[in-house]
């Protein structure tokens, strides 16, 4: 599930920063990238563009680095096979977060004979996740943007980790509610997965990576039922809080381990101090080098911060319409997860048959990922 304006403001975002996106870097036609600013015919003088960018911050020798200056390091010329690479495990870390939301429902019945209390009471252990996951993802996303997508990412998934507990050992409902709501608001989501595809393709060459992504997120969504009708069967309700959190380690340490930073200002920035230690450029420094940290993040600016997807959710009509249009998607999905077991126990189907009743609704997801992949293929060749 990706909650709404999840799957579309922090690529619009990304597109809205000028030091990022400017119109001297697009990509040629033809080559699928921007050519690099020092290697164009016309460039005889190799610090033209360093020199052309300084920026004054009460120093004039110090030098604010573009991406012009360091393309070749940035994730946009990462090789083929290690964004692809990259956007994979980014695709298991989208399903664990949909699965999260998913599995839970298998958890109802069992939930409800433990704890006394009717299964639709124990229903809200999923509504609660589900809206405080809508918030959490435009609460976590700005931060991505800030300090970069990797560590963004291993405290929301680390969160919903430990968060997992207080569910999975609760002696009472109030703490299945909290555990979920913690969860739920911890969760990170496609607000941020989807800004890793805007570091690493140009606007131009975005599609295929955002569909492979948000395939993962309703794909993750039908994986649960499909799972948890095996876990309801055979064994206690709290084995699909166990095994969503077992999932959620193996996924934080598989990101941990193969996914590297790829925020365009956070690499700068890196870049930049590995040039000033060299010596290569003793002046360069990188965007988030020029302000001092407490006028980056006083309560200011924390607020600006904190408050700029949904100020995008107000004044940007496509934000709007999209996020409306996903909300209504996922209300859809869930809509499903909720009122198949009504529906199919009047054909006495058992709990692992209602289950595999959700592979159908995978398949649909399949040939629709599919056949947007001729029409991307058409476009990209009609823009190139």
């Amino acid at each position: 599930m990706t909650p709404p304006s999840a799957e579309h403001a922090d690529v619009i975002n990304e597109k809205a920063k000028p030091s990022e996106d400017s119109s001297s870097s697009r990509p040629e036609a033809g080559d699928g990238r921007r050519d690099h600013p020092n290697t164009g015919p016309d460039d005889d003088d190799p610090t033209r563009w360093t020199t052309a960018d300084k920026e004054t911050h009460g120093d004039s020798d110090k030098t604010e680095m573009t991406e012009q200056d360091c393309y070749d390091e940035l994730g946009f010329s990462f090789p083929e096979w290690k964004r692809w690479t990259i956007l994979s495990v980014i695709f298991l870390v989208q399903v664990s977060m949909n699965f999260n939301t998913s599995l839970y429902s298998n958890a109802v019945s069992g939930m409800a004979k433990e704890f006394g209390i009717s299964e639709q009471a124990a229903r809200c252990g999923a509504t609660v996740f589900l809206v405080l996951y809508a918030f959490g993802c435009e609460l976590w996303a700005p931060w991505s943007e800030e300090l970069g997508r990797w560590p963004v990412l291993q405290a929301s998934l680390l969160l919903v980790n430990l968060w997992q507990l207080p569910v999975a050992l609760a002696p009472n409902f109030a703490s299945v509610m909290v555990g979920r709501a913690l969860g739920g608001l911890s969760s990170a989501g496609g607000s941020v997965t989807l800004g890793m595809v805007a570091d690493m393709w140009e606007s131009d060459l975005q599609q295929y990576a955002v569909a492979f992504v948000v395939f993962s997120s309703v794909g993750g969504s039908v994986l649960g039922p499909v799972v948890g009708g095996f876990v309801e069967a055979f064994l206690d309700w709290r084995w699909n809080i166990w095994i969503q959190l077992i999932f959620g380690v193996f996924v934080q340490i598989l990101h941990a381990v193969c996914v590297p930073e790829t925020r365009t200002t956070v690499m700068m920035t890196k870049i930049a101090k590995k040039r000033r230690k060299s010596g290569q450029q003793p002046n360069i420094y990188g965007p988030n080098e020029l302000l001092p940290y407490k006028e980056r993040f006083n309560a200011k600016e924390i607020v600006t911060i904190w408050i700029r997807p949904f100020k995008m959710f107000v004044t940007e009509p496509i934000v709007l319409t999209l996020s409306l249009l996903s909300g209504f998607s996922d209300a859809l999905i869930f809509i499903f997860l909720q009122s198949f077991s009504l529906v199919y126990k009047q054909w006495n189907f058992t709990t692992v048959e209602l289950g595999l009743s959700f592979l159908p609704i995978l398949l649909g997801y399949i040939l629709a990922y599919a056949s947007f992949l001729p029409a991307i293929r058409r476009n990209r060749r009609d823009r190139l």
